[in-house]
């Protein structure tokens, strides 16, 4: 893999009262993958340039404004070839996103105790799919597709916020958002509270209307799908606990459920999520959910901020399900229990070390199981039955990582180097399961074996950045 990236901005004071700034960000990565022993291999790269201008502007002690005009273009391009079931399939995939936007927001300090913001987002968009998955021996194309949407998204907002004596503080608002490319638009009303309940404790209540609209990159062409969907919307409740304890140490509590409806089918593979070109694989399946839930704890436990040595530890209660035919099926990224750590040690303004460390529930897993047939001449086969979606799971994830830090002090600027070492252990962790192989014994039972995906051992990484 290759990656590089090129950021600037410049900045400049028109008046007291106004500041305007440019901002510019290039950037490019590729990688080049071939598996052991087959002939599967994927070019794949990705280029994105951005630019935009922000002015912002006193318009009085009270009045402020922050105005963003933007454009870019994203390219990402995957070429290469699959085996699914022995036949080689060439595969080009092709996408480019070209954007114009506007975007300004306001906010009115009417008193102390009382805030009003507002504003619009406008967004002229361009995309273009190109396609094709084509067999090698026969050059039959198994598809083959040329779209090029375009619209614009619109979205106007609004919300007042107010003290409420001492101590509780409260903010109301409303959204409206439309797609023309899609044809749809979404009203979201919403409501957040504080409540402050001494000089080191809060609690703060989040809930609300969240839609989810599919961006106008995001068509899985790959599929066979060449038609937008409408949003996913998203009723949620969040609820959040901090406490600062003397000395520094500081708690967090967070509780949140979210029940989504018109949930955006997809498509994903039932075995083998770790694919060159999933799309390609016979256990590529539609998902398409009535209604999904997620909810979940998370606590976290952290160290003073600031200080040469520092930490943070949280835990994580989680569960993500669709609700699919009647029944509860577990999310491919649900993971019940995660835990999660960081180690920081800043022995001056120059170096940083870190040690962090991840540990979750096997991801859900789609079980194949064998069934003895009998055929037409009287021999015994296995016919290969495939189980309850997500009903297994792998096993446990865990990792560790190192990082190091160096900056040098420049006449020119700042000079950053990075070192990262992921799974610094070399931990063998469970992504998906290969294939699932049966052997019929003598005496008529099955055998099964798993041949098991790993995600990658130890992997370090080199970083260089120069900011001048």
């Amino acid at each position: 893999p290759r990656f590089s990236d090129l950021y600037f901005k410049v900045s400049m004071n028109v008046s007291p009262q106004t500041i305007i700034s440019t901002h510019g960000l290039l950037a490019h990565d590729e990688l080049d993958f071939t598996e052991p022993e087959k002939i599967e291999h994927v070019e794949n790269s990705n280029t994105s340039g951005y630019l935009w201008v922000r002015a912002l502007h006193t318009w009085s002690g009270d009045l402020f404004s922050d105005t963003v005009l933007s454009g870019g273009r994203i390219h990402r391009s995957r070429r290469g070839v699959a085996e699914p079931d022995d036949i080689q399939v060439r595969v080009t995939d092709d996408r480019d996103v070209t954007f114009l936007g506007l975007r300004h927001d306001m906010s009115w300090q009417a008193s102390d105790r009382q805030l009003l913001k507002f504003g619009f987002d406008m967004r002229r968009l361009l995309a273009e799919y190109d396609y094709s998955n084509i067999e090698e021996e026969t050059g039959t194309p198994r598809s083959d597709l040329l779209l090029r949407p375009g619209g614009n998204s619109f979205a106007v907002y609004m919300a007042y916020r107010s003290g409420l004596g001492r101590n509780f503080a409260a903010e109301v608002g409303l959204r409206w958002d439309s797609q023309t490319y899609i044809g749809d638009s979404q009203i979201s009303p919403r409501l957040n509270g504080i409540w402050r309940l001494g000089e080191r404790s809060e609690l703060r209540l989040g809930l609300g209307d969240s839609y989810q609209s599919q961006r106008i990159n995001e068509l899985q062409v790959e599929d066979g799908v060449t038609d937008f969907v409408p949003a996913e919307l998203s009723r949620q409740v969040d609820l959040t606990f901090q406490h600062g304890f003397q000395g520094g140490l500081g708690f967090r509590a967070d509780i949140y459920y979210r029940r989504l409806t018109d949930v955006q089918p997809h498509y994903e593979n039932n075995i083998d999520r770790l694919e060159l070109f999933p799309e390609a694989e016979p256990d590529r399946v539609l998902v398409a959910p009535d209604e999904s839930r997620l909810r979940g704890m998370e606590l976290l436990l952290s160290s003073s901020p600031g200080r040469r040595f520092n930490w943070w530890v949280s835990y994580t209660l989680s569960e993500a399900e669709d609700h699919i035919a009647g029944m509860d099926v577990p999310r491919s990224w649900d993971q019940r229990h995660a835990g999660r750590f960081l180690l920081g040690y800043r022995p001056n303004r120059n170096w940083m070390l870190s040690l962090s460390g991840s540990v979750h529930s096997g991801w859900p897993l789609t079980p194949i199981t064998g069934e003895v047939i009998t055929q037409p001449d009287g021999s015994l086969d296995i016919d290969e039955v495939l189980g309850p979606r997500n009903s297994e799971r792998l096993s446990t994830y865990a990792r560790l990582d190192l990082k190091v830090s160096r900056t040098f002090t420049l006449s020119s600027g700042r000079l950053r180097l990075d070192l990262d070492v992921l799974n610094l252990t070399d931990r063998e962790n469970a992504c998906c399961v290969d294939e699932f192989i049966f052997s019929l014994n003598p005496d008529g039972t099955i055998t099964e074996q798993r041949e098991i995906d790993n995600w990658l051992g130890i992997t370090p990484s080199f970083t260089v950045v120069w900011a001048w």
